[in-house]
């Protein structure tokens, strides 16, 4: 037998093979493929052609495979049943009865607020799921591509701190939900509810809170645009973590609502005398997920959810 390029073949050929096999009859097989009886015959001596093998021998009214032909059989029914699997339309998604995990990459606190979202709304209805929290990493985008990681939760403030070889446009993105900032201290803060000045407020003791660990946070530009500057105390990398501070110290924190939301605590009041900016935190897949029923539903509970 001479060889062949898979790419270089009629794969309707195949199919004709394959019933041609099964039925044993140029004219049966014809009908199974919805072809008229002389085309199936033209299919069988391409065929022929192509393998350099006769295939079928005329034996009375049956056409009985050579050995050759015979031992593609299994593989070929195996084949064909496989591609009618992968184009049979698939099962609604069933929240009650579904089994797996959901991967998100994020930050911790968005982690907290998207495990108290689960909690209430993809959990009561599809307690089979687990939910599994890891760290947002420059890497993380690109473990959606294989597979490894089911959504990517960000703030968009952070879009420009990724790697620049990265490109963000290939995922498909979409708000999560809008965020503000608030200031906290622990209840009985010398400050609490009270109206401050601008000046008075720089004057308290800070955390920062920032994921990079570097550099100066919104509200020290603010302040630098007044000619002032805070005194940092604690610069944290992690939001839980400040906040934690927060809770054994004199010191504030302006924090994103949510996380004060979520902590389960009472916290004091801190006045904002600035006004901080926004953000959206938007979420992040691959787009070979779009369309796939259980990575849908569960994008769709957490949205509705987490605004």
């Amino acid at each position: 037998m001479r060889t062949f390029r898979l790419e270089s073949l009629d794969l309707n050929l195949l199919l004709a093979l394959h019933w041609l096999l099964e039925e044993q009859n140029v004219t049966a097989a014809a009908s199974k493929v919805g072809l008229s009886q002389p085309a199936m015959s033209r299919a069988l001596a391409r065929l022929r052609l192509e393998f350099d093998d006769p295939l079928f021998v005329q034996t009375g009214r049956r056409m009985v495979p050579t050995a050759f032909a015979d031992a593609l059989r299994p593989t070929l029914a195996t084949a064909v049943e496989q591609l009618r699997s992968a184009l049979r339309p698939k099962a609604e998604f069933d929240p009650a009865s579904a089994r797996g995990a959901f991967r998100v990459a994020c930050t911790d606190y968005v982690g907290l607020v998207l495990s108290r979202v689960w909690s209430t709304s993809v959990r009561k209805q599809a307690p089979g799921f687990d939910l599994e929290i890891v760290t947002l990493e420059p890497g993380s985008l690109q473990r959606l591509v294989g597979g490894a990681l089911d959504l990517v939760a960000m703030p968009d403030i952070g879009v420009g701190n990724l790697p620049k070889w990265l490109d963000i446009d290939q995922f498909v993105r979409r708000p999560l939900f809008d965020e503000e900032f608030v200031c906290v201290a622990r209840r009985g803060h010398p400050a609490a509810n009270k109206r401050l000045s601008v000046k008075q407020f720089a004057n308290l003791e800070h955390i920062l809170a920032s994921p990079s660990g570097q550099g100066l946070g919104v509200v020290d530009r603010l302040l630098k645009e007044r000619g002032l500057e805070r005194r940092i105390a604690y610069r944290i990398q992690s939001f839980i973590g400040a906040l934690q501070v927060v809770a054994f110290t004199d010191c504030v924190a302006a924090l994103p609502r949510r996380l004060i939301e979520a902590s389960g605590q009472q916290w004091a009041s801190i006045p904002l005398p600035l006004k901080i900016p926004g953000f959206t935190v938007f979420s992040a897949w691959h787009p070979a997920r779009t369309n796939d029923a259980a990575h849908r539903w569960i994008r769709e509970r957490l949205t509705e959810a987490a605004r």
